[in-house]
């Protein structure tokens, strides 16, 4: 766990380890720190909260304008309602048994168990996410901001909230190979959410002012690339504003 109190950006999140090398069967053994710990799967089906849903067949070869500026509007709102982006998640699927999550069926179903954890705390779920692909590979990786309060900032809260995550990830990418799986940040201040932005391109990256070090396109992306959750999405900014102009 890396925790960031000063909120200064972070040069890369990325979790390495995205080669297809690791298919080999003697890889993907769960190393016996983690079986020593306890870290179990479960081999269930996946059921996807995406069933129904097109998206371009080919996929999308980066973040459009449009959709950069629904991530931004988001983590502001969040922030302007006192519900501070403080947590980034990093999950990279080469380091489950799974392997990748080509359509984000996985991810969805980690956010889902993610909310179901926080709301156990009495802690409302919000945040914002992109998937990625490394350009040398077609193995997805995912950033997800989202809510902490103060209280849950302290390393024993963290690491416990790093536990029940790794337990998610596991249980819904078949086992984990590496506890590098997850990687989780802090943001005492809250995060601006520019990092999420890294696969745009140029008129994104410019727009947004992106440091050198992170303009790198972000792969072929199938299934949807980025969203927020419910209560920081357009319909809810539209309510907000509206009652606000009201009163």
């Amino acid at each position: 766990m890396t925790t960031n109190p000063s909120g200064a950006q972070i040069k890369n999140l990325d979790v390495l380890g995205l080669q297809r090398e690791q298919k080999n069967p003697d890889s993907q053994r769960l190393p016996p720190n983690l079986r020593a710990g306890g870290i179990t799967a479960s081999f269930a089906p996946i059921n996807s909260p995406l069933h129904g849903r097109r998206y371009r067949e080919n996929g999308t070869d980066r973040l459009a304008l449009a959709q950069a500026g629904n991530l931004i509007e988001a983590v502001t709102f969040s922030a302007a309602m006192g519900l501070h982006l403080r947590a980034h998640l990093t999950t990279a699927w080469s380091l489950t048994m799974a392997f990748d999550d080509h359509e984000g069926k996985r991810a969805a179903l980690v956010r889902e168990g993610l909310k179901k954890v926080l709301h156990r705390r009495g802690i409302p779920w919000c945040g914002v996410w992109v998937r990625e692909c490394k350009a040398q590979t077609d193995v997805t990786h995912d950033h997800l901001l989202f809510h902490l309060p103060m209280k849950l900032c302290s390393i024993t809260s963290m690491q416990e909230l790093e536990v029940s995550i790794l337990l998610l990830v596991g249980r819904h990418g078949e086992g984990v190979t590496d506890r590098k799986a997850i990687q989780l940040t802090l943001y005492v201040h809250g995060a601006d959410g520019r990092y999420l932005l890294k696969g745009g391109g140029r008129e994104v990256w410019e727009r947004y002012r992106l440091p050198s070090s992170w303009r790198r396109m972000q792969g072929r992306i199938f299934g949807k690339r980025c969203g927020t959750t419910v209560n920081l999405g357009r319909a809810a900014r539209i309510r907000t504003f509206a009652m606000q102009e009201v009163a």
